[in-house]
């Protein structure tokens, strides 16, 4: 598909428009009466996922019955919103690396003015501006891995995971955004006083799989390839091609599967899409799975359509999906219009996660076909 990076080639304006959408949110933490402990649970995050069992500073959310394990965003539970809100600010840190705020800018959020100093940077120097536009489409990779750490559903560390990324365009996000960390340090500046300073680390994956079907991609494939950390294999076919293939090349089998903001014809029939996935997954494999906006609103509702599917096959076998929606629901015109975080054109509306269990799938596949 078409990288998002050369689809998200914003005017000054649209740019605006998109750094204030991210902004916003950021804003609407910090009038939250968990922000304080959010702020400090990030000054600590790399540290914790260091130190706990499994990488996860957060309890997971076993044995949700089948009714919350749909979370709508407007009616999420307190304790699940304040993770959504987590992950957020998190995926800011990344979108404003290197920058260095205040307490009370943080505590208040990014003011108008700070905004317009960003943005008039990026306005006289290409590469920031480039800078800003990558970090825009990647930040909502980081928001999706940060939400699913913070729910408990990720908990391998980066450096156990063997990836493979579907439908990844350039690359960028599945590689190095998913993979990108937030670090929000003090910095004194006298006796009394001190400033944060935003900056992120990347803890690669033990190895990655990446699959597009555009050319376009082959070169920065191969430059993956012989850049060797991580190790990365690139397939440049379709989405059912590339998972024959990967059985055939006898891969190590994969923990992690990335699809993000996934276009609907990666999955021409979801029965066969599972069914040759299973070959090259182990158990207990992490399933991310994340929809735009699309084009318009049948794009939108085919994407929707799409995740639904997914979700009840899951359900039906027994894997105990979780499914996130964030936006506020109603039609899919509402839906389309009330995105909860982050720009229409890079952020994305529903998340699916799922732990596969390879023989559990094949065992549904099995059922399905004696119907």
């Amino acid at each position: 598909m078409l990288s998002p990076e050369r689809n998200f080639m914003l005017s000054g304006g649209a740019l605006k428009t998109a750094l204030a959408s991210e902004l916003d949110g950021l804003r609407r933490a910090a009038k939250r009466p968990d922000y304080r402990s959010n702020l400090a649970l990030l000054e600590t995050y790399i540290d914790d996922m260091d130190s706990v069992a499994q990488g996860a500073p957060f309890s997971r959310l076993d044995g949700m019955p089948r009714n919350t394990r749909i979370i709508d965003f407007p009616k999420a539970q307190p304790k699940i919103k304040s993770r959504l809100f987590f992950s957020h600010i998190a995926a800011c840190i990344v979108l404003l690396e290197h920058h260095t705020l205040s307490p009370e800018e943080l505590r208040v959020g990014i003011t108008n003015h700070k905004a317009n100093q960003i943005l008039d940077l990026a306005e006289r120097n290409p590469e920031v501006r480039r800078n800003l536009m990558q970090r825009l489409t990647g930040m909502d990779a980081v928001r999706t891995n940060m939400l699913l750490r913070a729910l408990g559903l990720i908990t391998r560390k980066p450096s156990a995971i063997r990836q493979l990324g579907l439908g990844v365009a350039s690359g960028a996000k599945d590689i190095r955004f998913f993979h990108l960390y937030p670090i929000l340090a003090r910095q004194a500046t006298s006796e009394d006083h001190y400033l944060y300073t935003l900056n992120t680390i990347h803890q690669a994956a033990h190895d990655i799989v990446i699959n597009d079907l555009d050319p376009r991609h082959e070169a920065a494939f191969k430059n993956y390839e012989k850049l060797g950390s991580p190790a990365v294999k690139g397939y440049i076919c379709d989405t059912q091609e590339a998972l024959v293939r990967l059985a055939e090349d006898d891969i190590p089998k994969r923990n992690l599967v990335t699809m993000l903001r996934m276009e609907p014809a990666m999955i021409r029939d979801s029965r066969e899409f599972l069914r040759h996935l299973s070959r090259t997954i182990e158990r207990d494999c992490d399933f991310v799975f994340t929809i735009g906006s699309g084009d318009n609103p049948d794009a939108y509702r085919h994407r929707v359509r799409r995740i639904s599917d997914l979700f009840e096959k899951f359900d039906a076998a027994g894997l105990d999906p979780v499914l996130i929606r964030l936006h506020k629901g109603g039609t899919i015109m509402q839906q389309a219009r009330s995105l909860q975080f982050g720009s229409g054109a890079a952020a994305s509306y529903e998340i699916l996660y799922c732990r596969l269990d390879p023989e559990k799938l094949t065992e549904l596949l099995v059922r399905d076909q004696k119907k």
